[in-house]
């Protein structure tokens, strides 16, 4: 028998059948599964044309492929579509870093403060005593005024003048890092006939050290004081008259307690003064801490009666 063409030297009838069974059960598998019939051949072409029942949709595809890299540098960080997750593999969450959000307010800490000062910022009175209360003094007051204020030390020192204020500055306000320093002093510097502009410069020195490090500084006038003779009061009201000037030109707060303590007559009243009509009286002290308080919030000052 020729060689042209299948002959059967090479396929033998079995294989004819063999094939033809093959060619029969591809034909009948390829079948759709929604019309039952399988796909049509295009007499003009050499390619198979879907049958009119079928309505194969390409898939989307996910997007431009993104490089990869070297690996994830961020624990939160999401696979990109090109790194689609492992099939099974699940997904959490990832959150910010320290913690959830909270919806609650934040509750603002309360404002310390430190009191720098001799006698008049330690002792309370009863009015004409003569018996000496740490109780009842206007930095505890003043604290009590609002839950916003914390007194975290009093640093009034008896017999103490502005000079030795200066000196102590470090141990006695700088170690309790207050967010205020109130300043109480040059009661003593008049009773010592200490020139006005050493009296000033030492509270001046004292506003710019705690200003270096982050403190308000709130400076009081001196109180009226009715131990000192002539000169020396005038000297005392001078010294209140350079702090409010101070404040003006340095931007100090300076809350004017002589002013809301006075008489008329520039005098401490009895009902304000403890025996020695130099100390105040536990009335006194309140008028102290209410003026400071009120100044401080904008509130207008509580009417006291004497």
């Amino acid at each position: 028998m020729g060689r042209s063409g299948i002959g059967c030297r090479l396929y033998g009838p079995g294989a004819l059948l063999l094939l033809a069974g093959l060619l029969t059960a591809c034909l009948a598998g390829s079948a759709s599964p929604v019309s039952g019939k399988g796909p049509a051949l295009d007499p003009g072409s050499n390619d198979w044309a879907p049958a009119a029942a079928l309505h194969l949709v390409p898939p989307a595809p996910f997007g431009p492929a993104q490089p990869r890299t070297a690996g994830i540098s961020r624990v939160d960080a999401t696979p990109t579509p090109a790194e689609s997750p492992r099939p099974g593999a699940t997904l959490v969450p990832s959150v910010p870093l320290g913690g959830p959000a909270s919806t609650a307010a934040p509750v603002p800490a309360p404002r310390t403060f430190v009191v720098l000062g001799d006698s008049l910022s330690v002792w309370a009175f009863a009015s004409h005593g003569t018996r000496a209360s740490t109780t009842g003094a206007w930095p505890s007051l003043l604290a009590g005024m609002d839950s916003d204020l914390k007194l975290v030390h009093n640093a009034g020192v008896p017999g103490n003048t502005t000079t030795q204020m200066l000196a102590r500055l470090r141990r006695d306000v700088f170690a309790y890092h207050p967010d205020i320093l109130f300043v109480l002093g040059g009661t003593n510097d008049a009773g010592d006939d200490f020139a006005v502009s050493t009296t000033v410069a030492n509270l001046r020195k004292i506003v710019e050290a705690a200003r270096a490090q982050g403190i308000e500084v709130v400076l009081l006038t001196i109180p009226p004081n009715n131990a000192l003779r002539s000169s020396r009061l005038a000297r005392l009201r001078q010294t209140n008259t350079a702090l409010i000037a101070l404040g003006k030109a340095d931007g100090i707060t300076v809350v004017d307690v002589y002013t809301a303590l006075a008489s008329a007559d520039g005098r401490l009243p009895g009902a304000y003064a403890a025996a020695d009509g130099l100390h105040l009286s536990t009335r006194g002290e309140e008028i102290v801490a209410a003026t400071i308080y009120a100044q401080l919030t904008a509130a207008p000052a509580p009417q006291l009666a004497p």
